[in-house]
């Protein structure tokens, strides 16, 4: 008997198609942001890639550029200069190099904000 292959579990989660934004403690509020599956729904839970077009991907943008150094444009489109640089991200974090967005990334890369790049859970 030969079993299909699972789909992994960020395939199964819905598109990052807004943020909210998070406020570190240590900072003023509003001054980075999450994507999340909705705009300013809190829920975190969401994975992004190639083609989607929204407040989550433009965040992950700007983290990718002021807490990575990577050059690309902060325009809200998950295009292949994106995913090349999240891949960049995720292998300084030795976490798998897919390109792909999901919980794993949220948790390990760090985000832009007024007074330098956080972890999710600072």
């Amino acid at each position: 008997m030969v079993l299909a292959p699972t789909e992994p579990a960020s395939a199964v989660l819905p598109s990052c198609g807004g943020a909210t934004y998070v406020n570190w403690g240590w900072e003023r509020p509003a001054t980075g942001g999450i994507p999340t599956t909705q705009l300013g729904d809190g829920n975190t839970n969401c994975t992004m890639t190639v083609g989607l077009t929204s407040y989550g991907v433009y965040f992950l943008q700007v983290a990718l550029r002021q807490c990575y150094g990577q050059s690309i444009a902060a325009d809200a489109q998950f295009g292949y200069n994106t995913r090349e640089a999240l891949r960049n991200a995720q292998r300084i974090h030795r976490i798998p190099d897919d390109g792909v967005y999901g919980p794993q990334t949220r948790d390990t890369i760090n985000w832009a904000s007024s007074v330098g790049c956080n972890s999710f859970d600072a």
